[in-house]
């Protein structure tokens, strides 16, 4: 079953969608308990095992948190261990990626973005894994170094993408979206290689240094948590299983969403919208 160019997913759609995603959840889990590696329902997904016992109802994506060294472990292990019908997509496995994160993909399926429908790489439903750095306890400098990461994760990602997150809507999209691609056509001669060194050196500087860890990939509009909210984690229910979450949920959740016992407005229900979405034939 597809949709096709519409960005958006009928409830039937959908409800299959979080079908797949459980049962890569579930397959991620235990690959991760099996090799000793500690991770968390982050964002979202958190958000959702909490407030709803398993998915928010219109998300249709799955986020994943650890701590650097666990993050290591996962990429070492995937390596060796990760098995068919999953594919681990990083820029070092998928050289077209435009993301500095990894993704768990799964063949024989799709999920593409409006911005990355024409980047030549893998694009089955995924796993978002995030990996978690420490960062400068100082407000200032803190937000200094996000600031940095941000700017060149976004060239990065401008470097593989051609295109604006949504259809152009507006002239000022069109002027946004002609601008992205003299930028992307320019950032193209430039060799992988170098931005991957520069990424690479800044996201881990302050390891060692620090108990605040974040996703630099964020951005600094995203609070830092010390590592004790967040390891060791608590089991909860997540649809007909149990999941990891940050050990102080509550906390997380606060600093990330506010009043996140809320339900949002209603023209804010919705998820990523994918430009094209293919499920795998078990469910077709």
């Amino acid at each position: 079953m597809g949709e096709k160019n519409n960005l958006k997913i009928d409830d039937d759609t959908l409800k299959e969608l979080q079908i797949v995603l459980l049962s890569m959840l579930k397959d991620f889990d235990k690959f991760c308990r099996e090799n000793k590696i500690e991770y968390w329902l982050d964002s979202g997904t958190c958000l959702g095992a909490i407030r709803h016992g398993g998915f928010i109802p219109w998300d249709d994506d799955v986020d994943i948190g650890m701590l650097r060294s666990d993050y290591m472990r996962f990429i070492n292990c995937c390596k060796f261990r990760l098995k068919k019908p999953y594919f681990l997509q990083m820029v070092e496995t998928d050289s077209e990626m435009p993301f500095l994160y990894a993704k768990v993909r799964l063949d024989g399926s799709k999920y593409v973005e409006y911005s990355n429908r024409l980047v030549n790489m893998h694009k089955g439903i995924y796993i978002d894994v995030f990996p978690y750095d420490a960062v400068p306890d100082k407000f200032n400098e803190f937000r200094r170094f996000m600031k940095i990461m941000e700017w060149l994760s976004k060239v990065y990602q401008w470097k593989h993408s051609t295109d604006i997150s949504l259809p152009p809507s507006s002239i000022k999209d069109e002027i946004k979206k002609g601008f992205r691609l003299i930028v992307h056509t320019c950032l193209k001669i430039v060799p992988n290689r170098l931005f991957i060194k520069m990424l690479r050196e800044n996201e881990q500087k302050y390891n060692g240094k620090s108990e605040q860890v974040l996703c630099v990939y964020f951005g600094d509009g995203y609070p830092s948590y010390n590592k004790k909210d967040l390891v060791p984690t608590t089991r909860k229910l997540f649809e007909d299983t149990y999941l990891p979450v940050p050990n102080n949920f509550d906390l997380y959740l606060n600093k990330m969403y506010g009043e996140w016992k809320k339900y949002p407005p209603e023209e804010q229900r919705f998820g990523h919208k994918p430009w094209e979405l293919v499920l795998p034939d078990s469910l077709k």
